[in-house]
């Protein structure tokens, strides 16, 4: 199954192949904001050992974002995410694609996208939120979606997609994904790591995505 077009496909644990672009009507980025300058806020991979930077990403429009950028569940049309972005006021994004050094997984992603306010901001988190909380699966699928805390980053929210044992459909692949969105003013961090049953370190996921908190706080303003 696939639970996100593009870069972060459910397909594999490897780099995704690039979707075809969606012809939607947007807004576009707006305001000051480029994306090079919101790299800056986000900690890079090679920062958290054993993760290895592969690939880092700017985006200065909402579908680019959405498209490359965010998991959603297979049966949400593209048009719908994209524009519940665009709504919130998108302006800007950037991010980093990793893998453990020496591995195919888990896939381990650092992003963060700028909106002209922090409600939009807080919109946009809590519209994400809700996508993860969704069965990622158009039919039967490997994983129930739980709420999920990481302790000491303030204003998250999180989602454990738990595999609950099932084979799902014919062709589909067992993963676990952790997944967690919080707010530091306008800007919107996701920290997301999907990879085979198991391969995540609870742990592990939690310290990194407070490292990645207290480094766009430390980087904010």
């Amino acid at each position: 199954m696939s639970g996100r077009r593009s870069h972060r496909t459910l397909m594999s644990v490897g780099l995704g192949s690039l979707a075809v672009a969606m012809a939607v009507g947007c807004g576009g980025g707006g305001g000051n904001t480029s994306p090079s300058e919101l790299q800056s806020r986000l900690l890079n991979p090679n920062q958290l050992p054993p993760l290895v930077d592969l690939r880092d990403f700017s985006w200065s429009d909402p579908t680019d974002f959405v498209v490359q950028g965010v998991f959603s569940p297979e049966n949400t049309k593209p048009s719908a995410v994209i524009g519940a972005i665009d709504d919130a006021g998108f302006q800007a994004a950037a991010g980093h694609y990793s893998l453990p050094k020496g591995s195919n997984g888990p896939q381990v992603y650092f992003d963060v996208a700028r909106f002209d306010s922090s409600g939009g901001a807080t919109k946009a988190r809590d519209y994400l939120h809700a996508q993860d909380l969704t069965q990622p699966c158009y039919t039967a699928c490997v994983v129930n979606p739980q709420d999920y805390t990481v302790p000491g980053v303030p204003n998250a929210k999180g989602v454990h997609q738990v595999p609950n044992g099932s084979k799902g459909p014919p062709g589909g692949h067992p993963f676990e994904r952790y997944a967690v969105e919080f707010t530091i003013g306008s800007d919107l961090y996701l920290v997301d790591a999907r990879g085979d049953p198991g391969s995540i370190p609870q742990g592990q996921f939690n310290a990194g995505s407070k490292r990645v908190y207290d480094f766009a706080k430390q980087h904010s303003g």
